[in-house]
């Protein structure tokens, strides 16, 4: 008789307890074995325990902004493991430069994230901006400035994160457009962003949220539905 898969193992690290619990009730009804801690130390103690028991995590799915430290000391510290967990970065709240700094390291996701995205982040391991490069050959400085514009950053904002003249980056953009056949830097957006989210987001042109606008709690239709309740959260 066939045995069943083995459970996979999730880390939760946010220092929200209404958001970790949203997200552990979720996960753990999707079969996902989940372990919740609340900040950069107990993380990394918890990494290195289940290293130590020849347990280690499938996933961890990290909060960056955290009230002892920085999520990305959790993120170095997965990818010192092995076998690596697959990470996914949580953030209502991200800079190009840090994006970019991200990029092919982890997924990031933004919040509030939909529940059929994190679901299938976990199962399938996709990083879709990942994915679209890979598909369409685009050269890394090609991928950084698709990184930029996702982040929500245009024109001079893109170009000065970038290191370039606003010439180039067009210049980057004639390139990326004949290579994925779009006509415009939205349409190019568009064909990715309906693996970021349950839901096309209206009167949005970019991937991710702007960084200018300010992070909020999980709303409704995302993975608040989850718990079957509503959700508030004192975290900004």
């Amino acid at each position: 008789m066939a045995q069943p898969p083995p459970t996979e193992r999730v880390l939760i690290v946010d220092d929200d307890p209404v958001m970790r619990d949203v997200l552990s009730r979720f996960l753990r009804r999707a079969s996902f074995e989940v372990m919740e801690v609340g900040s950069v130390v107990a993380a990394l103690d918890e990494l290195m325990a289940a290293a130590r028991n020849n347990a280690p995590y499938d996933h961890a799915v990290v909060d960056l902004v955290l009230k002892d430290g920085d999520g990305e000391d959790v993120v170095r510290a997965c990818e010192s493991l092995s076998p690596r967990p697959n990470i996914v970065v949580l953030s209502g709240n991200i800079d190009s430069r840090r994006a970019l700094d991200l990029s092919g390291r982890c997924l990031y996701l933004p919040k509030p994230i939909g529940s059929k995205t994190l679901l299938e982040a976990l199962r399938r391991r996709r990083d879709p901006i990942h994915d679209f490069v890979e598909e369409h050959g685009l050269t890394s400085r090609e991928r950084d400035a698709v990184v930029v514009a996702a982040s929500g950053l245009f024109n001079e904002e893109a170009a000065d994160a970038l290191g370039v003249t606003k010439e180039g980056l067009r210049k980057r953009w004639r390139q990326i457009c004949a290579k994925t056949g779009c006509t415009t830097q939205q349409r190019v957006l568009a064909k990715i962003i309906r693996d970021l989210s349950d839901e096309p987001p209206k009167g949005s042109s970019g991937l991710y949220r702007r960084i200018s606008s300010p992070p909020g709690p999980p709303s409704e239709g995302h993975l608040a539905r989850a718990s079957g309740e509503p959700v508030r959260s004192d975290k900004g």
